[in-house]
């Protein structure tokens, strides 16, 4: 990869990560750990704020006005409904999955599908928050994205491991 390309990415990941968060998720506990199904569930916890709270922490650093802030707030207030929504069907198709996976001797043709309807579960919600994270960048002026960038660098490990509205280190 080029270096030049090197920095853009980086940013581009770390809005990921802030928006990963964008729309706050319930609280579930997983399944025990070792059981087959492990792979289906996030860590349990809800997150611990919205991407519009980090920017408006950040508010100063990274040059960003009351407006600028409104309408971040405004891109994930209007993410919200369908992220929640996209947050229900991929639980519903992990629950099937998992039912699946319960029974004795599950079907494999079945389990080979229900695998691909999750699969499509999380790369529609994963779309949608990488849609949401690229409305806000493009509020950003250069300037911005390279401070939050810095920021992104400070942050170290915990900006990598959920965000800073993640669970931290797993």
């Amino acid at each position: 990869m080029k270096r030049s390309k090197l920095p853009a990415l980086v940013i581009l990941a770390t809005i990921v990560a802030l928006l990963a968060a964008a729309v706050p998720v319930s609280a579930q506990a997983g399944p025990p750990p070792g059981s087959p199904d492990e792979f289906l569930d996030e860590p349990p916890g809800p997150p611990s704020g919205p991407p519009e709270r980090f920017f408006a922490e950040h508010a100063e650093r990274l040059g960003l006005d009351q407006a600028a802030l409104d309408r971040i707030r405004a891109i994930v207030d209007a993410s919200r409904a369908e992220g929640s929504a996209l947050r229900d069907r991929m639980r519903d198709e992990r629950g099937a999955m998992r039912d699946l996976l319960s029974q004795d001797n599950p079907d494999e043709a079945a389990v080979m599908h229900q695998a691909d309807a999750v699969g499509a579960a999380m790369t529609a919600l994963k779309k949608h928050h990488l849609a949401t994270m690229l409305k806000i960048r493009a509020l950003l002026t250069p300037e911005q994205r390279a401070e939050l960038e810095k920021l992104r660098q400070e942050m170290g490990p915990r900006m990598h491991h959920g965000g800073p509205f993640g669970k931290g280190r797993r």
